[in-house]
């Protein structure tokens, strides 16, 4: 039996907020997430808040964190099925 495999460019960052099971990813054995190689879930200021809110597409959720720590504890509270891991973003979140 192998070990589940990593994926190391992972954008659920929204997706696992909603629905932490994860299912299209573990069903492929992926039990591993590293997210935030663009933009990472924090820090967050206020206006980054905002910008991101408004940003929000089909998925919807309330940013109620500001620090990344905060944001993985956040996710750790709703449960989530894989282990999860973030870089600090690369770059800062731009409004399109």
């Amino acid at each position: 039996m192998a070990p589940g495999f990593i994926n190391m460019l992972s954008w659920s960052t929204d997706s696992l907020l909603v629905d932490g099971r994860s299912q299209g990813e573990i069903r492929q054995g992926v039990t591993t997430e590293i997210m935030g190689e663009g933009t990472s879930m924090g820090p967050l200021s206020d206006e980054m808040k905002g910008r991101w809110k408004d940003a929000q597409g089909d998925i919807k959720y309330d940013i109620t964190w500001t620090t990344l720590e905060e944001y993985l504890k956040e996710l750790e509270t709703r449960g989530v099925s894989p282990n999860v891991a973030s870089y600090v973003g690369a770059t800062r979140f731009a409004s399109t």
